[in-house]
């Protein structure tokens, strides 16, 4: 019936039988070994028992059953082994001649999701030679199932055969039960392929639990394949498991698949229910059909079904998605005529829809009604705060701010990043700054989220206040906070490869390179932000703005005409050529270096040279780069390091920030506001720790007024005297950054009085026209308050 969606290589039933074993490998992380989860005891093997021994009736010995149960209770979610072995010392004895008694025990513990203790209960069995059959493992792995530990589950199943314990379909549907809980879908496929060879026939329930587990992670084709070959197994496919289809279809974004499946099910006389329209509507909702979604909910009572509040309120969400607010708030008044109460998410699905068409008035009276019979929580209050600071109402959504605290409804971090916004809207900055503080100093609210924390520092970069955001990134060191800077997204550094702006940026470190190779003995190169080290200029993206055309190439065609160029260009433009056919002068340029290379090709066997980027596989890409374009006397010690270079430089050893040091800190700015804080943070931390390092930071100049602020902020910091070095290209378009900088703080003696000559003749060799490029160089000083 729906072979049309069957895999290219369908699910294998049968696979052998290593793979549970190195299935829980691979998943878990640590060694298979499925007999571990009963200790050591696997020389102390029961028999299975087809069926329980008959059941004592005397009163006494179940008060004392009851006993046990309680007592293990009350032991918690985490007992200790002999803490149960204890427990069960004399209730043993009665269990090896009455088995059932233990089976009633552990499926109590099972229904309070207790898999520990029966995980334990079953190792104090072992230990006594009391007989252990399917159903107690059968229990014990339900425990599993309904405690979320899916590796327990798994352990138990694969510790069944050395226990001569035979396992039924009801040990490996609660296995793959509690695979789909655990998100271990991989894992859930590896069971149900066991099955055939195990001679356990799938029925259902294991069907649904392996379409449900591939549901989850967005498996939706996997799914689709398990329901077309259920008729091969002889199962034939219920509401449940085509709800788990449909559901997987839904969270694939696959709505056109969630609605055939549904039309399907009336020709295989599958009776359609509440959850499946639910999720056929969640589907058409996630796709942006809502329109198809309250047609589904309008067909509902035609196929005898009655809507219930989660069908209303995925209708609704649909409406909220595709913008239509008017919809939304016309089914949630529609809801008590079809006696169907709202609930909670009602009310957050239709406020949001209000809040994105721009309907303040309408999400603060939806807040007021849900008052009455609700209790609002802080994901309503947000959601109509975001929208009255769209609005405008930006004092409203500060009164909804302070009336949380009133009302003891808990704020979060977005909570105070709406508030902070407000204030924003308002120009009221002082209120802000003390939120923001406030924010930060709560024990309970963690700036864990990146989004938050760029509001924050973003805020601190429009009211001028840089020492507040430098306080907020201290505070963040050592708590893993993950933010913009530090999370490693890959930057596509290639576009902008051997722009004007980015030979500038080289030229400049070219010179500090030849002043730090002339002024000391030996010396330590870093590089925060390395990036791949080389480039290809003829790939797709660098072909696709050829921004390499106005610098590198029209640097390169000064040298081609022989034309004396001032050493720090000469030998630029030396090593790029070297790279690429060194032996023909007039051949194009292909390959590019970047900054870690480049400056590789400066140190002597004596320095060290240590670079960073956090990305994967931009750092594979430059471990080889600086490994295939080594110089043959270059640095013995390279160390190319896959770290977030920020919070790692800050907390280095002090061996690693000693003696003569340059450090190159070229983020890619995106944001700008929070890269530039970081930046500042390691600068003064590095001026504290490693005081012998000229630090250069390239920046973008996006307007006059930016760069003023960071100068400001500079001074105030007190650094030391530092040099800036500007250049700016005129007439490059909008999308293109206008200049860059490089501020270099302690840079060396020289550094000044060559770049006084090498930038203007830079600047000469980058014009389009005459007077295009300008560049410029100043010292910033804390003593100097008025040159700025």
């Amino acid at each position: 019936m729906l072979a049309s969606f069957a895999l290219e290589q369908p699910v294998r039933l049968g696979p052998p039988k290593a793979f549970l074993a190195e299935a829980l490998q691979k998943a878990s992380g640590q060694p298979a070994n499925t007999g571990s989860f009963l200790g050591s005891r696997a020389g102390r093997r029961a028999r299975c028992s087809p069926r329980e021994v008959g059941s004592n009736s005397d009163v006494r010995k179940l008060a004392q059953s009851s006993l046990i149960l309680q007592q293990l209770l009350d032991l918690g979610r985490t007992p200790g082994e002999d803490e149960v072995s204890e427990i069960l010392r004399v209730e043993l004895d009665d269990w090896r001649r009455n088995p059932r008694r233990a089976t009633v025990i552990l499926s109590s513990l099972a229904k309070h999701k207790l898999p520990r203790t029966a995980t334990y209960v079953l190792t104090a069995m072992m230990a006594k030679s009391v007989e252990a059959n399917v159903f107690h493992y059968n229990a014990a792995i339900s425990a599993c199932e309904k405690g979320r530990q899916w590796q327990l589950a798994v352990g138990l199943l694969g510790s069944m055969p050395d226990m001569r314990v035979i396992p039924d379909e009801v040990s490996y549907n609660a296995a793959i039960s509690a695979c789909e809980k655990g998100g271990q879908w991989q894992l859930a496929m590896t069971l149900l392929n066991l099955m055939p060879e195990a001679r356990v026939v799938p029925n259902k329930i294991t069907f649904s639990a392996a379409i449900t587990a591939c549901s989850k992670d967005g498996q939706w084709r996997l799914a689709l394949n398990l329901l077309s070959l259920m008729p091969e197994a002889r199962v034939v496919p219920d509401e449940f498991t085509y709800s788990a289809a449909i559901s997987a279809c839904e969270k694939g974004g696959q709505w056109q698949l969630a609605l055939n499946l549904l039309s399907l099910m009336p020709e295989a006389s599958v009776v359609l229910d509440q959850i499946t329209y639910s999720a056929a509507i969640s589907a058409c909702g996630k796709g942006g059909q809502w329109r198809l979604a309250l047609n589904l909910l309008s067909s509902m009572p035609e196929a005898k079904v009655v809507p219930d509040k989660i069908n209303y309120n995925a209708a609704i969400s649909a409406c909220e998605k595709g913008g239509q607010w008017q919809l939304a708030l016309n089914l949630l008044s529609l809801m008590p005529e079809a006696t169907v109460a709202p609930n909670e998410i009602t009310y957050s699905a239709a406020i949001s829809a209000c809040e994105k068409g721009g309907q303040w008035q309408l999400a603060l009276h939806l807040l007021s009604v849900m008052t009455k019979e609700l209790r609002p929580d802080v994901i309503h209050y947000t959601a109509v705060m975001t929208a009255c600071r769209r609005g405008g109402q930006w004092l409203r959504a500060l009164e909804l701010f302070n009336s949380m605290g009133r009302l003891r409804v808990d704020r979060n971090l977005v909570t105070y990043r709406e508030a902070i916004g407000a204030c924003e809207t308002g120009l009221n900055w002082a209120v802000a700054l003390d939120l923001l503080g406030e924010s930060t100093q709560r024990a309970n609210l963690e700036l864990s989220g990146s989004t938050a924390f760029q509001a924050a520092v973003e805020l601190c970069h429009a009211c001028r206040h840089w020492a507040m955001a430098l306080e907020l990134i201290t505070a963040l060191l050592g708590r893993k906070v993950e933010t913009c800077a530090t999370l490693g997204v890959p930057y596509v550094h290639v576009v902008q490869a051997g722009s004007s702006l980015d030979c500038f940026k080289h030229v400049v470190l070219v010179l500090l390179l030849q002043q730090m190779v002339s002024e000391t003995t030996e010396f330590t190169y870093v590089d925060t932000h390395a990036g791949r080290g080389v480039y290809d200029l003829t790939s797709q993206g660098a072909m696709r703005f050829q921004n390499f055309e106005d610098g590198l190439l029209k640097m390169d065609r000064w040298r081609a005409e022989g034309i004396d160029l001032p050493s720090p260009i000469a030998e630029y433009l030396a090593k790029q050529r070297g790279i690429n056919r060194a032996s023909d002068p007039s051949a194009a340029l292909e390959t590019y270096f970047g900054s870690p290379v480049l400056a590789q090709q400066w140190l002597r066997p004596q320095d060290r040279m240590l670079v960073f980027d956090v990305s994967p596989d931009i750092h594979a890409a430059l471990e080889t780069s600086a490994r295939h374009f080594a110089p043959p006397n270059g640095p013995a010690d390279v160390r190319v390091l896959q770290e977030e270079s920020y919070n790692w430089l800050m907390q280095a050893p002090d061996d690693l920030l000693s003696g003569p040091g340059l450090v190159l800190i070229d983020p890619p700015y995106e944001p700008y506001s929070e890269y530039m804080a970081w930046n500042l943070v390691l600068l003064r931390r590095l001026r504290e720790r490693w005081p012998t390092s000229c630090i250069a930071v390239w920046f973008p100049c996006f307007d006059a007024e930016q760069t003023t602020e960071l100068y400001h902020c500079v001074r105030d910091l007190q650094l030391g005297a530092a040099l800036v070095a500007e250049l700016t290209v005129r007439g490059l378009g909008p999308e293109r950054v206008p200049g860059s900088g490089m501020l270099l703080v302690n840079p060396p003696a020289q550094a000044a009085e060559l770049l006084e000559t090498v930038l203007p003749f830079l600047g000469s060799m980058l014009e389009q026209k005459e007077g295009s490029v300008q560049t410029s160089i100043r010292w910033i000083s804390p003593l100097e308050k008025n040159g700025l």
